[in-house]
């Protein structure tokens, strides 16, 4: 719910009227990977939040108080680092990307300097709680929780099972994602130089960690619907989507029904994951070797894309799906909008 508010009032920094601020939301929340994982309670959903609150205020300092903007934007990056230790590339993306800003286009080097000592002092505090924990836990410093696991995985194994696998694509399981990302780097030039630049760190972030998770030995996240580890960064990577909708109303009659029907493919897809009988699946997979985990991963058939449905439990939770969607719909678009504007 958090997640959802902020994003409306950052794409509302952008000069988005209402409804196509409550549209975009709305595909955020219906029509991405946020409803499946917020209800498995992960973690993802609260660095989620956390990636998108310091991009936020990085946008913010563009246009005000940079130094107390900057200093939100890091001690946000900063807690997220507390989540795990991967997360502290992001916080160093966040403060290269600050200072290119303030070197190169603002030319404050009074701000620049009171940033790289905010800065320090924030990695500092948030290194040393880190330790703490690790020292607390496993009694080292230096003993993170994963012996003999870590970035082992081929990487190209990790980047197609993210991207287009069956069992954990995000081209099937967040379909609107990939286009926002294809969307900015092919109309970059058209926007203004802050957004620009705050949509091109999101994406950027968005890339560097596919590669990462990628990477990792378990990168397909275990029990989850979806690229769970990619939840993270998929509302910053969704910051693009008002501009792709806005260019979608402008595009001819063709464009747009393939746009209408990504949209509902990708409300479908999550409405699919609430029948949740892959879950008994899954567990008889692991439990009673059904098959392979790995194909559910790979191989189509064995997927949990194809093994969701049982007639009078999908029946019935289809219907209250559909029935949440449309009302909450009607309730935003008219009650809302007829009781604020």
């Amino acid at each position: 719910s958090i997640i959802c508010v902020l994003y409306f009032i950052f794409i509302g920094e952008f000069g988005f009227d209402f409804t196509t601020r409550l549209l975009s939301t709305y595909m955020l929340l219906f029509g991405s990977l946020l409803l499946p994982y917020a209800r498995h309670m992960f973690s993802e959903p609260v660095s989620a939040l956390l990636i998108l609150a310091s991009l936020y205020f990085l946008y913010k300092s563009f246009y005000g108080d940079s130094k107390g903007n900057l200093r939100k934007s890091f001690m946000f990056s900063g807690v997220l680092c507390l989540n795990n230790a991967v997360f502290f590339l992001f916080y160093l993306l966040m403060v290269i990307s600050a200072s290119f800003y303030l070197c190169f286009y603002k030319k404050d080097k009074d701000t620049l300097k009171r940033l790289i000592l905010d800065s320090l002092i924030i990695l500092f505090f948030v290194a040393g709680l880190f330790l703490l924990y690790n020292y607390a836990r496993y009694g080292s410093f230096l003993q993170f929780g994963y012996i003999r696991e870590g970035f082992t995985s081929p990487v190209v194994t990790g980047l197609y099972g993210l991207l287009f696998s069956f069992g954990r694509g995000i081209i099937i399981y967040s379909p609107l994602t990939l286009p926002c990302v294809i969307f900015f780097i092919i109309s970059y030039r058209n926007f203004d130089f802050e957004r620009s630049f705050v949509l091109g760190v999101a994406v950027l972030s968005f890339v560097i960690f596919l590669v990462v998770y990628g990477k990792w030995y378990s990168w397909e996240g275990g029990c989850c619907w979806g690229p769970r580890y990619l939840l993270s960064f998929i509302p910053v990577v969704h910051l693009i989507f008002p501009f792709l909708l806005s260019a979608a109303r402008k595009a001819n009659r063709l464009t747009q029904v393939l746009f209408v029907l990504m949209c509902l493919f990708s409300i479908s897809i999550n409405g699919y994951e609430y029948v949740h009988v892959w879950g008994r699946y899954e567990e008889d997979v692991l439990m009673h070797r059904l098959t392979a985990y790995e194909n559910t991963l790979y191989i189509p058939r064995f997927s949990y894309l194809f093994n969701n449905w049982e007639w009078e439990v999908g029946i019935r939770r289809l219907l209250q799906f559909v029935g949440v969607l449309g009302f909450s719909f009607y309730f935003l678009l008219f009650w809302f909008k007829k009781r604020f504007e």
